[in-house]
């Protein structure tokens, strides 16, 4: 299965890679995040400027997922640096890899993420703390015009958001998935 493993699929889990060890290097305890059910509330989506209202943490990371979305059918990663503190650690991670197969002639096939939950951790203010489970839809990414698509299939993971106030608003400072 490993075979199959290539280009953009290679630069994909190289990414994840990098933040894993990032996450690592950044905490002195392996994570165990409790994750609560989501809010049944809908998301907010970049079309609704999530950057314009005074979002919770769960809310922003929300947010966040739906930028990332976005910038995944369009190749517009606007809402997703918006939504990004100025020197955000692992934000670049996510919004490089989506303009570069754009920039190229690519596109992504995706139905994208979701957030099966978000929770908050107690007492975390400055930043404030999210972990989150999100839902990875399986789908295609063609990395460059005339190039064969990448297919791959559906993943779930846990993700680590650390978020500032900025404004009146909360901006992701840290971002990255846990192992």
């Amino acid at each position: 299965m490993m075979a199959d493993v290539t280009g953009t699929r290679a630069v994909i889990a190289a990414v994840g890679v990098a933040l894993v060890l990032g996450v690592a290097a950044c905490s002195g305890s392996d994570p165990e995040p409790r994750l609560a059910p989501p809010s049944n509330s809908a998301p907010s989506t970049p079309s609704t400027s999530p950057v314009a209202t005074s979002l919770d943490p769960a809310g922003t990371v929300q947010a966040w997922i739906a930028a990332q979305n976005d910038a995944l059918s369009t190749g517009d990663t606007a809402g997703l640096r918006a939504l990004g503190a100025k020197g955000c650690r692992g934000c670049a991670d996510f919004v490089k890899p989506i303009e570069r197969v754009y920039a190229d002639g690519g596109h992504f096939d995706t139905e994208g993420w979701s957030v099966i939950a978000a929770k908050t951790r107690p007492g975390s203010d400055n930043p404030a703390v999210v972990d989150v489970a999100v839902s990875i839809a399986g789908g295609r990414t063609t990395p460059k015009a005339g190039a064969d698509p990448v297919v791959y299939g559906r993943q779930k993971r846990i993700m680590l958001f650390k978020l500032v106030p900025a404004g009146g608003r909360l901006l992701v400072n840290f971002v990255g998935f846990v192992e």
